[in-house]
């Protein structure tokens, strides 16, 4: 009795792959010849999808964010750069100054007329300590301006 063997030989010539099986019985010839049959590989023009964003774009985006707050001046407000206003001015009393007169002056150019000049006296005398409403040339007067 006569063994029978088969061996499998694969070929790959010209991009095509061929399989061909030989039965070891008598002489080697081939009993089948078939082509190997792959399917066809999709060729993707995009990368795989990664959905995570680079580390260049998120450094890009904020420094650009950084950038127009800069620039509109939002941060120089919000950390305080910006100069403060004053909270009281100085001025100084010359001859034929009067109380009256003086917060008269003072509510229509500092504080556009919205303060009654009798409060406005009251708060300069408060902040001067006077006790009175007789002032003198060359007397520095404190004038508040953060009035409620």
């Amino acid at each position: 009795m006569t063994k029978s063997m088969s061996t499998t030989v694969k070929a790959n010539t010209a991009g095509r792959s061929l399989q061909r099986t030989y039965a070891s019985r008598s002489a080697a010839r081939p009993t089948q010849i078939r082509p190997e049959v792959q399917a066809p590989q999709k060729h993707s023009t995009r990368k795989a999808s990664n959905k995570s964003i680079p580390a260049c774009f998120w450094m890009a985006l904020f420094s650009w964010i950084i950038a127009i707050i800069i620039m509109s001046g939002s941060l120089n407000e919000a950390f305080s750069l910006a100069e403060v206003e004053p909270q009281q001015i100085e001025i100084q009393v010359e001859k034929g100054d009067t109380l009256w007169g003086i917060a008269q002056e003072i509510n229509t150019t500092v504080f556009n007329h919205d303060y009654d000049v009798r409060h406005l006296i009251y708060a300069i005398e408060e902040a001067n300590s006077l006790d009175n409403a007789i002032i003198h040339p060359g007397q520095i007067l404190v004038i508040p301006l953060d009035l409620k």
